[in-house]
């Protein structure tokens, strides 16, 4: 049969066991507390920020951008304008809002550029920047400044109708 020594050998083996496995317990458990303390105050500081926003004065967040320009029929209108004129008739058909990328399609459809097509892109965002009548609102998107005057003055029925069909098809 089994020897005593064995036994014994196979208890003390045992005890050893236990009592690293109630060790490795306590570390994790200690462990497992700070990660939910962690937890618990991350969920409060997500709550007291949105708690702040929802305050009326919190800061005011960047207007939403108008969709983008169709280029269907605009670009024949664009024809014969200078590349300043053809910006202030972009921002007027799309809320006083113009983007450069938007602005760079409808050129080369109008064929209002010329020289490589690589360079219209900044070409438009300096003609911009350095304009007067425009304010950079947001990463490649200008607000033309006199646009409220703008829009009662130039744009017509018929011409809202065009840019914003009713049938949504654009």
């Amino acid at each position: 049969m089994v020897s005593a020594s064995t036994v014994n050998e196979l208890l003390a083996v045992l005890q050893k066991l236990t009592g690293q496995k109630d060790d490795l317990r306590q570390e994790f458990e200690s462990r497992l507390a700070e990660i939910e303390d962690k937890c618990v105050a991350i969920q409060k500081t997500l709550d007291l920020l949105s708690q702040k926003s929802d305050t009326p004065d919190a800061e005011p967040q960047e207007p939403a951008l108008p969709p983008p320009v169709p280029l269907d029929h605009l670009a024949r209108q664009l024809r014969g304008l200078t590349q300043v004129d053809a910006l202030r008739q972009i921002a007027v058909w799309n809320g006083g809002i113009v983007r450069t990328r938007d602005a760079r399609r409808l050129f080369v459809s109008a064929g209002l550029t010329k020289g490589k097509l690589k360079n219209l892109p900044s070409h438009i965002y300096h003609i911009l920047l350095a304009s007067e009548e425009f304010e950079r609102v947001a990463p490649g998107a200008f607000r033309l400044k006199s646009a409220v005057d703008a829009l009662d003055q130039v744009r017509e029925p018929a011409k809202a109708e065009m840019l914003f069909p009713a049938s949504g098809n654009y």
